[in-house]
């Protein structure tokens, strides 16, 4: 029997495909993990760089255009295209790549006692590495993350066996609950099993990255719609066992996108939260968002001066001209931040045409190289660090700690600018 099956639904992304041929194939590989691409592009192009590739245990599979995306994920649970028979399916999206850390870790810890295991890489509550036997306890902690397809790893014996994919085919195509039909069909499942055992793996944020070729969510626009509308509908049409329903669907709005009031700020900027959005989902947006109504209306109702005032949000021009010209003052510049954060500032400074000496850790060896394509440097290497500039890149979790260490050695022509950081990070 084989162990894992990674298999990755992909559309019209060839270029993603052949990132992680590149980056991360062959580890997956030798971890005794094969990989499967469920094509539906219109053309070759993905096709032809997976055949090229020549490895062995990566398979091309074709499907039809026609059918939704979340519709395939069924297809694929239900054993569509696989060459062998295998203990565990672990359907992942195409840009999400592991490092090998990450990999070695899961296999250490894989066993079929468990029905689901979930490789969580923003385990922004400190779970941890935790087990869960309960089933309302899991939903409550960790039905967020399942959103993200990559996350769960499901024992092929138990959650995918006896399965009625006709019946979730039709019940969970509907247009309020197709985008999280995977979540719906994981919880459902979950309790009609004799017992249950998850698995919850904490998976360090710099041992994950989503491919530099991937740029913002194709549902950003309709982001509110995913949040208020079909979020909601999953988890309140769940069995009536459950009984953290509205916990689980609030976590999803607060650990994701609409957090405080800097992101309906953010949104209100971007064109995604207006007047009209907030009168369609006034109703519901206390279920997935922390913010209190008032201030959501008076976010809505307000023109976009009045807002920028208000909060002391900078022009993003403005923004981008400090950057600029921070940059072009330093005849080197660094990158503080290798990780996630890093390389999207590092599109950023390319996409403005300005030059970079590479990126700079507190510790080298506690990177994934596997994820650096350019040169990466420790701090305390840095010759002449006091005359260089540095642009602090990570989460802003860390943000200040990281100043605080570059002020400790001296070093004080530093670049952040939070509110850019969100325009460009996300």
């Amino acid at each position: 029997m084989n162990n894992i099956a990674l298999c990755i639904p992909t559309y019209k992304r060839p270029r993603v495909v052949e990132d992680f041929i590149n980056t991360c194939a062959s580890y997956y590989l030798y971890a005794g993990i094969d990989i499967y691409y469920y094509d539906s592009s219109p053309d070759s192009e993905t096709e032809e760089i997976v055949k090229r590739c020549k490895k062995d245990n990566i398979y091309y599979v074709r499907m039809s255009q026609d059918i939704p995306s979340n519709i395939k994920v069924y297809k694929i649970y239900s054993g569509y295209g696989l060459k062998k028979k295998y203990d565990f399916i672990w359907v992942c999206g195409d840009a999400i790549q592991y490092a090998k850390i990450a990999i070695d870790n899961l296999l250490t810890k894989l066993d079929l006692k468990y029905d689901i295991i979930q490789m969580n890489c923003r385990d922004y509550e400190k779970i941890g590495d935790r087990e869960y036997t309960d089933y309302n306890e899991y939903l409550k902690d960790c039905a967020w993350e399942l959103t993200l397809f990559g996350s769960a790893i499901l024992n092929y014996h138990t959650m995918l066996k006896d399965v009625d994919w006709g019946y979730y085919e039709k019940t969970y195509s509907k247009h309020n609950l197709i985008n999280f039909s995977h979540v719906s069909f994981y919880f459902t499942k979950i309790c009609e099993l004799k017992s249950f055992k998850a698995l919850h793996i904490s998976v360090d944020n710099k041992y994950f990255k989503s491919s530099y070729y991937k740029r913002k969510s194709g549902w950003y626009n309709d982001a509110f719609f995913i949040f208020c509308e079909a979020w909601v509908d999953t988890i309140e049409c769940l069995p009536e066992c459950y009984k953290y329903k509205s916990e689980a669907i609030l976590k999803h709005g607060q650990n994701v996108m609409i957090r405080n009031v800097e992101d309906i700020v953010l949104l209100k900027e971007q064109r995604v939260y207006n007047y009209k959005i907030y009168k369609k989902y006034r109703n519901r947006l206390h279920k997935v968002c922390p913010v209190k109504d008032g201030i959501l209306k008076i976010i809505a109702l307000s023109p976009d001066w009045i807002i920028n005032i208000y909060f002391k949000k900078k022009n993003r021009k403005c923004m981008i001209n400090k950057l600029m010209r921070f940059c072009k003052r330093n005849e080197r510049i660094y990158i503080y931040g290798a990780g996630q954060y890093g390389h999207a500032y590092a599109i950023f400074l390319k996409e403005l045409g300005l030059n970079y000496q590479g990126f700079v850790v507190s510790n080298i060896s506690d990177n994934p190289l596997e994820f650096v394509d350019e040169n990466i440097y420790n701090i305390a290497d840095i010759e002449n660090p006091d005359e260089a500039g540095f642009i602090v890149a990570v989460s802003t979790k860390y943000a200040f700690q990281v100043m605080d260490t570059l002020k400790n050695m001296k070093i004080n022509n530093v670049f952040y600018e939070k509110d850019l950081y969100r325009e460009v990070v996300g």
